[in-house]
């Protein structure tokens, strides 16, 4: 069981940063590793202690960071070129795919490899005599299964892989020299071509496939079409799976967000057969023991500190099993309601201790737009929380607004970057992600500010320092 002891003397606040929306003047066609160190700086500077990543997991040219091909292995489109060692080509021409308005996954991926080809075929022997990799690789046992999962690019890929973890390691120990904890976001599925369960496809069920149930948003449901996991064996196998995957996981990160929690209590699946879609397990006297077992033993796994996405259809006794196992829970301040009752909003100084307060996540909108869209919510929320409600959004009302969100009962309070910037100057219907569909702008958003842009905005800190203070 984790202890929060060393967390719970104070609040913490941060910010959401999808690392694909991220540029610097030095980056090529999305951000990078190394981008993150100034960031770490601007938090640090604001008074911040909290930096909350999106999964960095490989997930090919996919650009759902949520659909990926390994367990372990990192995003090689995240390699910061400009900061590689030794004399190397010139990136003016992989630079340029900083300007699309949005990013191209598909070309900065090829860009990428093309380049790191010719890099490696030159200073690859170079990494290969440092100690550093030879540890690398006799710890890593995913890392095999991988390349072979990547051939003919087995050299490349683990070379690759070497560099990623050396530059996340170098933002981990940043992070810890300003006393900033990162936290990172494990996926709860994979896909169905990765290389895990091509590996293991005795710890994966054959016969459907996960999603979500019906509900006001999707009539039908939604198929995700990810393979869901065979329980019984996985802890016959002693969670194998998952332990190579936390412990990787905690080379970079203090806390670890798990996605979906609910879906280890119970997945609505979408059977193969075409029969009709039902929960796994079937029985509802199941989920709560099934889902304590499993969250007991993989929080046992790894020292970093659980935060559980605990949203959507929550049955009753899971959010008490989450707290029973130390597991914090996330509360988005529009969703926080009486729903089994007058649907009034839960005051701020009521919500669980043990938990993440936040205004937003990277599959709503903004709190502008949804101010704008639910009028009738905006106001009652307003109401609740003492602020003057206005029809149209004020610069005032939305800072009050942003300001609860970090003077909740919680331990932590983290918004998106966007969230932020949006203060005063309201992009009233940009998103990271709508659920659900598949299109062209889904995770490929990008900050209208480099990096180096970034730090100059005196506006953009000094409105956090207030929201903090």
């Amino acid at each position: 069981m984790k202890s929060w002891n060393l967390l719970e003397n104070c609040h913490h606040h941060g910010m959401v940063i999808p690392l694909f929306s991220l540029r610097s003047e030095k980056s090529c066609g999305i951000g990078e590793i190394p981008d993150l160190l100034p960031i770490l700086d601007l938090l640090k500077d604001v008074g911040m202690d909290i930096l909350q990543l999106l999964p960095l997991k490989d997930s090919d040219i996919d650009p759902s960071p949520y659909n990926p091909i390994s367990s372990c292995a990192l995003n090689p489109a995240y390699l910061g070129l400009a900061s590689l060692p030794y004399s190397k080509d010139e990136l003016s021409d992989l630079q340029k795919l900083n300007s699309t308005p949005t990013v191209d996954w598909k070309k900065v991926r090829e860009a990428k490899q093309r380049w790191l080809k010719s890099y490696l075929h030159r200073f690859g022997e170079e990494f290969e005599k440092e100690r550093e990799y030879e540890e690398f690789v006799q710890s890593s046992s995913w890392l095999e299964p991988y390349c072979q999962f990547r051939a003919p690019l087995q050299r490349e890929t683990r070379l690759t892989q070497y560099l990623l973890y050396k530059q996340m390691r170098e933002v981990k120990k940043r992070a810890d020299e300003l006393g900033i904890l990162l936290m990172g976001d494990i996926p709860i599925f994979l896909s169905r071509r990765s290389v895990d369960v091509k590996s293991n496809p005795e710890l994966f069920r054959k016969d459907g496939d996960a999603g979500v149930p019906p509900d006001a948003f999707n009539p039908n449901g939604q198929n995700w079409g990810f393979p869901i996991y065979d329980w019984d064996a996985i802890e016959a196998d002693n969670y194998r799976i998952w332990q190579e995957r936390l412990q990787y996981a905690q080379n970079f990160y203090h806390l670890f967000r798990i996605d979906h929690i609910v879906g280890f209590f119970r997945v609505f699946t979408f059977p193969r057969s075409g029969s009709k879609a039902h929960y796994v397990p079937k029985r509802r006297t199941k989920w709560l023991p099934e889902g304590e077992k499993i969250l007991n033993k993989l929080t046992s796994l790894t020292d970093m500190l659980p935060v559980g996405e605990d949203l959507g259809t929550i049955p009753d006794g899971v959010r008490p099993c989450m707290k029973k196992l130390s597991i914090a829970g996330t509360k988005v301040m529009r969703w926080e309601r009486d729903w089994k009752g007058d649907k009034s909003f839960t005051p701020i100084d009521e919500y669980e201790p043990l938990s993440l307060t936040t205004v937003s996540t990277h599959d709503t909108t903004l709190l502008p737009a949804w101010y704008l869209r639910e009028t009738r919510n905006a106001k009652n929320l307003c109401k609740a929380l003492g602020i003057k409600w206005e029809k149209k959004l004020t610069t005032q009302t939305h800072f009050d607004l942003l300001k609860a969100s970090h003077q909740t009962s919680s331990l932590f309070h983290v918004n998106l970057l966007n969230e932020y910037l949006s203060l005063g100057n309201p992009p009233p219907f940009e998103r990271i992600n709508l659920p659900g569909v598949v299109n062209e702008t889904n995770w490929c958003y990008r900050y209208p500010y480099t990096v180096e842009e970034l730090l100059e905005l005196d506006n953009l800190k000094l409105h956090i320092k207030e929201l903090l203070r």
